[in-house]
């Protein structure tokens, strides 16, 4: 029983002094311009790759339609004959070989030999379905590329985990609350500690939202841009970003006692300025591109 207790006792310890180690880490209430503009110019890079991936696999389709039409309507009734020759010598040649083999067959080299055999199979397999692997991932980006709006609703969605980080926040909030009311110093500790990993990590993916939002600014008519205001969209929505990031801060700051209410109502008010921001951002982005004066 007494190692029990003390097997628990060391536990919650080091479990006590690993989450706090996590709140040593500062949190960012800030978005960075300089990872910004590095991740604007990286996004460009990938979308410019995408889109030439698929205008080359349109041409490779319509040249594809091409060939096959003018196959069809020029050498459709020809065909090639191939007499297959088979040399005889060498095919009895070899098969004598074979049976040679079989009478002196010596079992530990036949292991040796299928063990050789098998893994230079596993070998060309693993390699085989690393490339199949990486060729599905480029291949649904670029159906991804073909079939969808570049908007920042698919961005966000498809390119950002910041939909599963604010439910994180959310989570987190309602643990320290939890924490509170029953007063448990470990799990007040992991709440805090997973309240600054979940911040700093919304700040990263907001700081990618942000860059594609300028990224789609730049590819847009000026004259369009004006116009309709977007770039007033990526201030605005870093600004609740911010905030949000700001009352968790706050409350990481002072030990938790800030009631975890107002990192609830934080989030809500981030999640509706989002959802008008992504809406909006998506409908004047179009119409940015067909402005004309």
């Amino acid at each position: 029983m007494n190692i029990i207790r003390i097997t628990t006792y060391i536990l919650v310890v080091t479990a006590t002094i690993a989450a706090a180690s996590f709140r040593d880490i500062s949190i960012e209430t800030q978005l960075n311009q300089n990872r910004i503009e590095a991740q604007s110019k990286k996004i460009a890079h990938e979308l410019y790759q995408l889109k030439v991936l698929a205008y080359t696999l349109r041409a490779s389709l319509w040249m594809g339609l091409c060939a096959g039409g003018v196959y069809m309507m020029f050498f459709k009734n020809q065909r090639v004959l191939i007499s297959p020759l088979i040399d005889q010598s060498a095919l009895n040649r070899d098969i004598l070989e074979h049976m040679e083999l079989c009478k002196n067959f010596n079992p530990a080299f036949g292991t040796y030999v299928w063990m050789k055999s098998g893994a230079k199979t596993i070998v060309e397999w693993t390699v085989y379905s690393i490339a199949i692997k990486k060729i599905m991932e480029k291949t649904e980006l670029l159906a991804e590329y073909i079939f969808s709006e570049h908007d920042l609703v698919w961005f966000i969605a498809r390119k950002t985990s910041l939909n599963q980080i604010i439910a994180d926040i959310k989570d987190s909030a309602q643990l320290l609350e939890r924490a509170r009311i029953e007063g448990g110093s470990v799990l007040k500790e992991f709440a805090l500690s997973s309240l600054t990993v979940a911040s700093n990590t919304f700040i990263a993916q907001m700081e990618l939202a942000i860059a594609f939002m300028h990224q789609s600014i730049d590819s847009a008519p000026a004259a369009g841009v004006v116009h309709y205001q977007l770039d007033t969209l990526p201030a605005y929505l870093t600004n609740s970003a911010q905030q949000l990031a700001q009352v968790v801060h706050a409350t990481v700051a002072y030990d938790g006692q800030q009631i975890t209410g107002s990192i609830i109502d934080a989030v809500a008010r981030f999640e509706s300025d989002l959802n008008k921001t992504k809406i909006r951002f998506a409908r004047d982005s179009q119409r940015a591109c067909e402005y004309t004066e």
